[in-house]
């Protein structure tokens, strides 16, 4: 990405582990259930091949969710969504697949960013969405990444 934006492979998701807030039964505080969003928009480097960001990823089938759930990758099992940890900018109401973008944390050239992703095009220029970027982008750097691989911002929090 431009801007000189590199994600540090060796840090990434750590952050997302020590902030994810478990609940009573050991597990993060929300369920994916049917969302898949991650799946197809989130880049693992440690599949093989690698699945590229807003690309289905090989595994995923239709109703059955992952095919390789079980044995899937430390990406994969470590990934953690802002919604499925319970942040308090995503309501219950806002799971990606329904509110069109997915957003987590990573440790990058900027520090700790949010980075957010569009699940469905166009979902950027909701309200709502606008409204969720404004809030992200006062708390710590942020950076928004098209669907269509041609946006890409990024806020640096000063």
């Amino acid at each position: 990405r431009g801007g000189g934006f590199r994600v540090r492979q060796s840090q990434k998701n750590k952050l997302q582990q020590k902030k994810a807030q478990k609940g009573s039964n050991g597990k993060y505080s929300r369920a994916c259930g049917d969302c898949s969003a991650c799946c197809t928009v989130v880049k693992v480097i440690d599949l093989e091949p690698p699945k590229p960001r807003q690309t289905p990823c090989q595994h995923l089938a239709n109703e059955r969710g992952c095919e390789i759930y079980e044995t899937r990758p430390d990406g994969c099992k470590n990934f953690q969504c802002l919604w499925s940890i319970g942040h308090p900018l995503f309501t219950g109401a806002m799971r990606p697949d329904v509110f069109g973008i997915v957003a987590w944390i990573e440790q990058t050239d900027y520090g700790n960013t949010y980075i957010v992703d569009e699940v469905v095009a166009g979902a950027f220029d909701g309200k709502n969405v606008k409204e969720v970027l404004r809030k992200l982008g006062a708390h710590m750097s942020l950076m928004i990444l098209g669907k269509d691989n041609k946006r890409s911002v990024v806020v640096r929090k000063k």
